[in-house]
């Protein structure tokens, strides 16, 4: 009988684990604290395992859409909101999450490993100096607090074009490649995906980054999504070729409504970068709690709502579609 028991107890832990939703694929370097990468890893089963079944409320969604979204068409890399189609997306763009020292680790490791590399539409660097692709990456300064940012999409730029900048050493397009987690990364398309954590990723959570398990506390549920729509606007860096390589953001005008943001690179030209497709997620997660159970208080929906109005309000062209085409989301790769 105690054998039988002993069995069913291993054969119970196993379906209950095999039923637990899979965290992300992204992988914590050793900088990062056990409390950030306990958070994250939480968040994406709370979004899977909770909070999809608060998508799944939200039916005619056309019509909910705010007056903003109703202006612009924004494409989506999926039919339908789903937490395990939201993590597939972000699985496929997002491989690292580091943080400030693990950065610096990375950048002392950086080596040129290809220097015969034929990165396609190279003719384009040029093309970014003139338009100012290359002043955002290098020069950018601003006083606002960053999320966190793609920058696998910047170190394929710079391999791809640093040979024209006076004095980087470069002579030729070059493949770089670097060590995460003790592991060779070679850097030949945006789709390397390294996230660099910002300070204000985490910024709300409570003092010793303890999250109720049950998800009671509907402040902490707006923080988890939040979190969740930022590293999805950052995958979306990890996407485009051409001229809309990386989706890099386009400098604000200096009429922004929001003066910290003008003349510094927090916006998007077009319609399909990441504060449009990012904007429409959280506009999704906005509607989600008005129509659940778990996040459905004034404070919260308000704050999402905010969120979601900000990141579409940086678009400056609603009715410009960047890299029209049937290949909207796939990303540059220099051939092997």
């Amino acid at each position: 009988m105690k054998i039988w028991l002993f069995i069913f107890s291993i054969f119970n832990l196993s379906t209950l684990r095999a039923l637990q939703p899979p965290p992300p694929t992204f992988q914590f370097p050793t900088g990062l604290s056990a409390t950030h990468k306990k958070l994250l890893t939480a968040d994406f089963i709370f979004l899977k395992s909770v909070f999809t079944k608060e998508l799944n409320k939200v039916k005619n969604r056309q019509s909910q859409r705010s007056l903003l979204l109703q202006r612009m068409d924004v494409p989506l890399p999926f039919p339908k909101f789903d937490g395990a189609l939201i993590q597939k997306y972000i699985d496929q763009r997002v491989n690292f999450l580091i943080n400030d020292n693990e950065e610096q680790r990375v950048i002392e490791k950086i080596r040129i490993i290809d220097d015969t590399a034929e990165y396609p539409n190279s003719d384009l660097c040029s093309t970014f100096f003139e338009t100012g692709m290359l002043k955002e990456v290098f020069n950018a300064q601003t006083e606002a607090v960053t999320v966190a940012s793609n920058i696998g999409a910047i170190y394929y730029l710079i391999g791809k074009c640093a040979h024209l900048i006076t004095n980087s050493g470069i002579q030729v397009p070059s493949i770089f490649g670097t060590q995460i987690n003790n592991k060779n990364v070679k850097i030949n398309s945006p789709r390397v995906g390294i996230l660099l954590e910002g300070p204000g990723l985490f910024f709300n959570i409570t003092k010793n980054g303890a999250l109720d398990s049950r998800h009671s506390n509907s402040s902490q549920v707006v923080d988890r999504l939040n979190r969740i729509g930022t590293i999805f606007h950052e995958g979306r860096h990890s996407d485009g070729s051409g001229e809309n390589l990386g989706f890099f953001h386009a400098f604000c005008p200096e009429d922004f409504p929001v003066a910290l943001f003008r003349g510094i690179p927090a916006c998007d030209s077009g319609v399909n970068g990441p504060y449009g497709i990012g904007g429409q997620l959280l506009a999704e997660f906005k509607e989600a709690c008005k129509k659940g159970t778990i996040c459905k208080d004034a404070r919260s929906i308000g704050a999402l709502q905010a969120a979601s109005i900000d990141s579409l309000s940086r678009v400056l062209n609603p009715s410009f579609l960047q890299t029209p085409s049937q290949a909207e989301f796939v990303s540059e790769t220099v051939p092997q």
